[in-house]
């Protein structure tokens, strides 16, 4: 199955503005600055809910991962290749 650059573009730009929309209708929590780690992330983001959003060096985008350990300071998870990230909030 072949997907043409215009078919990725629109899909990319559409995930791209969910993501942000889910951004912005988080709860007050999100307010909170967290900062994820993993090997070879270009970014990760967390808001204190269920998922953390993680891009990897080896991938062009990024994707959406389940929080598998959660605290109040603290969330970790896995993403689909394996990689652990770890999700700290700051002070």
């Amino acid at each position: 199955m072949k997907i043409s650059r215009l078919s990725f573009f629109a899909f990319s730009f559409s995930f791209f503005c969910l993501t942000l929309l889910q951004a912005q209708t988080t709860a007050p929590e999100a307010d909170a600055k967290w900062v994820c780690t993993a090997a070879n992330m270009v970014s990760g983001r967390y808001t204190g809910g269920d998922w953390a959003f993680i891009h990897l060096a080896a991938y062009p985008s990024g994707g959406s991962y389940k929080v598998a350990e959660k605290t109040d300071t603290v969330a970790k998870g896995v993403t689909k290749d394996g990689t652990p990230f770890e999700c700290k909030k700051s002070t």
